[in-house]
């Protein structure tokens, strides 16, 4: 069932939720169903960057180092400029990444640091 519907991976067994190649697939269809991933499959930076791929505020369900990564980081916020605000504090403070994120998204300058919402460039 999840392989057709990514959503149904909300309701399936523990085992199911903690399979790669179940939740890859799930997750190709509906980013937003990283949620209901094992926590090891949210962790794993593949899977993220698919959910993010389908739906980029699926980094929130990731933990903090995946947060934490540059690469996943601007992937998302190239999608969606809004999911600084789920960012790891330094990401938000980098002025690439900030940059890319108001591309998409202007007002994602709120989630930036004061010095760099005061930053003229």
């Amino acid at each position: 069932a999840v392989k057709r519907h990514g959503c149904a991976l909300r309701f399936a067994a523990d085992d199911v939720r903690a399979d790669p190649v179940v939740v890859l697939e799930a997750v190709r269809k509906d980013g937003r169903v990283l949620e209901f991933a094992a926590d090891d499959l949210r962790a794993d930076r593949t899977i993220v960057l698919e959910a993010i791929k389908t739906w980029a505020p699926a980094l929130q369900y990731a933990p903090s180092d995946v947060r934490a990564d540059p690469a996943v980081v601007l992937a998302a916020v190239r999608k969606d400029g809004r999911v600084l605000e789920f960012a790891a504090d330094d990401l938000r403070a980098d002025r690439t990444i900030v940059l890319e994120a108001i591309k998409t998204w202007a007002p994602a300058l709120q989630y930036a640091p004061s010095d760099v919402r005061a930053d003229p460039a």
